[in-house]
């Protein structure tokens, strides 16, 4: 007799799916390419966070009824070459003006001496189609001239002449809001023995941006901020004493990203998510009267808009007090499944 398992892919959910553990991982893949039509090769499996391996198949997993079994992967063909031979700007006539003017460009953003963790935030940014209504309003309403209101116009503008619909250069300038950042936060002024800027970290950019956009944007009507509208992650944040396990402490708490966090075998996204979901923590236990070790579980309680996910890249090296940049490749899919990692109130209403 196998073991019978759940198996959840996109919104669909397969019970009571039998396991033969003493059979080929390929097996049990093969059972899932007639449930879904997802051949073998394009599956991706994991159970708790831990991706099933075809080497290693059953024996890196314990297994019972109804174990949750996620599942990752697409039917169809694989991608293949166009019918029609793709032209690019490049291969046009350059003194064909009918030719060019069909072309629609998107804009880039000039790269002023390491700044490019500057334009990256910013192109992602303009990604969120429900951002620069609101700044345009701010713009054009607010007569306010501290920092965070600066930062939001200037960022207004620049996402303005990113739209290739509007008359202006190639590409744009983010020396303003540059400007800004520099003002709020002066590491971002630094500068190295040649007298360019220091690379800096994207998220510490994009973070700051996030938060100032939200003072400025703050009490005028809305019921909830509209930043934390586009990116506002509620988690329950759930910590067990593991030497006196009745003291268990309940919160919630606010973000604007998740973390990814890269160890020696993280492959994939949601390995990193679920790593940085679970850890050990030192806090103070009011039983015991002293410092101790929480066990620390955290589930998305609210989910925003728009889910903002960071590669945790660098990591402190205290030998030799530098920042190392962590180049491991990580898998993730286009279209990524985020259920295992919500509270069970969330997971019910969201599959209805």
């Amino acid at each position: 007799m196998g073991t019978k398992v759940s198996v959840k892919w996109d919104k669909q959910m397969y019970r009571d799916v039998e396991v033969d553990m003493s059979a080929p991982l390929e097996l049990f893949k093969t059972q899932l390419w007639t449930l879904t039509g997802v051949s073998p090769d394009r599956q991706t499996l994991m159970i708790k966070g831990k991706k099933l391996r075809d080497d290693t198949g059953w024996a890196s997993v314990t297994l019972k009824p109804n174990t949750m079994v996620l599942m990752m992967g697409t039917t169809g063909e694989l991608i293949s070459e166009p019918a029609e031979k793709i032209v690019f700007a490049e291969d046009l006539d350059q003194d064909d003006p009918d030719a060019l003017n069909q072309l629609v460009v998107k804009r880039g953003l000039q790269n002023f001496g390491n700044l490019c963790y500057v334009n990256s935030t910013v192109q992602c940014l303009n990604q969120i189609d429900e951002l620069q209504p609101v700044l345009d309003q701010l713009k054009s309403s607010s007569s306010e001239n501290n920092h965070p209101v600066q930062l939001a116009k200037a960022l207004s503008s620049l996402l303005t002449s990113l739209d290739p619909s509007i008359p202006a250069p190639a590409s744009g300038k983010p020396l303003a809001l540059f400007n800004v950042l520099k003002t709020i936060n002066p590491v971002f002024a630094e500068q190295n023995q040649m007298g360019m800027n220091k690379q800096q970290d994207a998220e510490e950019c994009w973070s700051l941006i996030l938060s100032q956009l939200a003072i400025a944007l703050q009490n005028r009507g809305e019921e909830e901020n509209p930043v934390d509208q586009m990116f506002g992650i509620s988690m329950r944040e759930t910590s067990t004493n593991q030497e006196s396990t009745d003291e268990v402490l309940t919160v919630t708490t606010k973000h604007r990203l998740l973390r990814c966090h890269i160890g020696n075998k993280t492959s994939h996204l949601f390995e990193g998510l679920k790593e940085s979901l679970e850890e050990d923590i030192e806090r103070n236990s009011e039983v015991l009267g002293r410092d101790a070790t929480f066990k620390q579980i955290s589930k998305i309680e609210k989910l925003p808009g728009y889910l903002a996910v960071q590669m945790v890249r660098f990591r402190w090296k205290a030998a030799e007090s530098v920042k190392a940049k962590i180049l491991k490749s990580i898998s993730f899919p286009f279209t990524f499944d985020v259920l295992d990692l919500c509270t069970e109130d969330l997971q019910v209403g969201t599959m209805g």
